[in-house]
């Protein structure tokens, strides 16, 4: 409606979770939109992973992925590794299905048998996407349960402000894809990451 006030609850709720999966399925930079959908997923995850604490996912992602538990890096490779195998299955039915085409162009009603690989690759390819949604989820987990984990393995002071947390990841972001030197006053701690004692420095 053109009155926002006649906006009710549910209508901003339904257009709050339209945006939620636009954002799931697209990356908000339009250089970054992809032409498929496993594309366009798989980037999405890269440029909004991260995001709210100021990292930049692919540049913090190798860095961060040593800090993971045993069971959150279970998990990511497990849903990685199943996208993966999706993926290899949509492209060896998508090349069966043209070498049966060939194969049976001139053949009549077994022509027919090329829809077999078809509707497997495209099973697959669907699956391929779905995995990589759910990889993307996984990703999101391990920045918000593991960035801190980082942060101490790399000996960084652990923020005690959201602002300060912003400031500290975007000077790392920056110095991994940029190379751009930390500043002078960049805080380190010498607190043992492995200490269960160990908590954030003031």
């Amino acid at each position: 409606p053109d009155d926002p006030a006649a906006l009710t609850d549910a209508a901003v709720q339904r257009a709050g979770a339209a945006g939620s999966e636009l954002r799931r399925r697209y990356p908000l930079p339009d250089h970054l939109v992809r032409a498929t959908a496993l594309g366009n997923a798989l980037a999405a995850a890269e440029d909004s992973a991260g995001r709210a604490y100021g990292l930049d996912a692919v540049a913090a992602w190798p860095r961060l992925y040593p800090a993971l538990g045993e069971q959150a890096r279970l998990v990511v490779d497990d849903l990685r590794d199943r996208m993966d195998a999706s993926a290899r299955m949509a492209v060896t039915m998508a090349a069966t299905t043209l070498a049966s085409a060939v194969l049976l162009l001139r053949t009549g009603w077994w022509l027919l048998l090329v829809l077999l690989p078809v509707v497997v690759a495209a099973t697959s390819y669907h699956g391929a996407v779905q995995g990589a949604r759910a990889y993307g989820e996984a990703v999101h987990a391990a920045f918000d349960l593991h960035r801190f984990d980082m942060l101490a393995m790399l000996r960084v002071v652990r923020p005690l402000r959201h602002d300060k947390e912003l400031e500290t990841n975007g000077q790392l972001s920056d110095l991994w894809r940029q190379g751009v030197p930390l500043r002078a006053d960049f805080a380190y701690t010498d607190a043992d990451p492995s200490d269960p004692n160990a908590g954030p420095q003031p």
